[in-house]
């Protein structure tokens, strides 16, 4: 069963489809890494658990890989550069806290970061796809500027060479190579031009990195605090990850939206119209007040899963873990300013102030290739 989990949940070894699945539409994309398929293999072991009651090492087994599996995909996060690979691999170290939860028996934490995860991923996946859009349009912009432009001081060319200037104009910049909106180093100072789109990511981002109150909070805390009561290799180990996360989100933000334009495209991106904007006001909405679906003295969420589950002991709330993890998750958003915000990238190849240091993680890169 944990095998199944394993391929249906992206844990390690088997996550190495869901990276790539991110291909696809963004729609699709939040569908997929948010609130629906690959949640499955959670919900599964949630439902299974009187058979992971029964043997205490089995738990054991689920609560480490999914804490190796948390801390594993978010090292790989901050080597990314696409804007929806990054959230990709954030989504298969948020499924790693989801079966760490369940795997030492906190199944309500579980359920509850796996509610509070469909708002905010929902968000940052939708809210990326806004910026991808924004970008392909001032691209396209340009690019039919140039070629009208163009039209007017070259003469008319005929058959192939017609057709390659045409495809020249519409997907490829000066150097003859396809632009790609979706690389973070095409991007910069994108909050100028997009800013609905810039302060509805910064609530998904905030939401995700575990930042007081936003919905990430409420859920990562419980599981963290579980974590330090049952199982301390897996306390330490999502408590790094959520290190990394605070991290790659913060280096995301500063990549895209603040700086200088990087390329003439984010230079003229354009602000998505309101009919893809307002679905995403709501999921803000819903990543800032999530929480209180299962606050600390209420536990509304665990008591409606006492029809199902039964009846569990919820730890009580702890300052100490609350205060620690959010102090972490700000000092992890500060390095990111110091490195990516305080000397933002100029250039599309500039290289990457981190890069000697991301080679770190190459082996982790890897596995794909294996």
């Amino acid at each position: 069963m944990l095998v199944g989990v394993a391929g249906k949940s992206a844990q390690i070894p088997l996550y190495v489809w869901l990276p790539d699945a991110m291909a696809g539409p963004t729609p699709v994309s939040a569908l997929i890494h948010a609130a629906t398929m690959v949640t499955a293999g959670v919900y599964l072991i949630t439902r299974s658990f009187p058979l992971y009651d029964l043997v205490h090492e089995a738990q054991n087994i689920v609560a480490l890989v999914g804490a190796i599996t948390a801390l594993f995909a978010a090292t790989i996060a901050v080597g990314q550069y696409d804007i929806k690979r990054v959230l990709a691999y954030s989504t298969i170290s948020q499924l790693g806290f989801m079966v760490a939860a369940v795997g030492m028996g906190a199944y309500v934490a579980g359920m509850f970061h796996l509610i509070t995860h469909a708002f905010f991923k929902a968000l940052l996946f939708l809210s990326a796809g806004s910026v991808i859009l924004g970008l392909e349009r001032g691209h396209h912009h340009l690019a039919h500027a140039d070629h009208h432009d163009d039209g007017h001081k070259k003469p008319k060319l005929k058959g192939k060479k017609k057709k390659e200037e045409s495809h020249d104009s519409h997907g490829h910049d000066d150097h003859g190579e396809v632009f790609d909106p979706g690389d973070m180093r095409n991007m910069g100072g994108v909050r100028k031009t997009m800013p609905n789109t810039f302060w509805l990511y910064l609530i998904g981002t905030l939401a995700l990195a575990g930042i007081f109150p936003f919905a990430g909070f409420w859920s990562k805390d419980e599981i963290l605090l579980d974590a330090s009561l049952h199982n301390q290799i897996v306390y330490w180990l999502l408590t790094i990850a959520a290190f990394f996360t605070a991290f790659y989100m913060g280096r995301q933000i500063w990549m895209v939206f603040f700086g200088e334009a990087r390329t003439d495209a984010a230079k003229h991106a354009e602000e998505s119209p309101k009919v893809m904007t307002l679905p995403l006001v709501v999921l803000a909405i819903l990543s800032v007040v999530g929480g209180a679906l299962n606050l600390p003295g209420t536990h509304q969420l665990g008591h409606w899963l006492e029809y199902t589950l039964g009846h569990g002991e919820a730890p009580e709330f702890s300052i100490g873990i609350a205060v620690a993890s959010t102090a972490l998750a700000l000092v992890a958003i500060l390095i990111s300013w110091l490195i990516y915000g305080r000397k933002p990238l100029m250039k599309v190849n500039q290289l990457d102030p981190m890069k000697n240091r991301l080679v770190l993680f190459l082996p982790a890169w890897k596995i794909n290739g294996m």
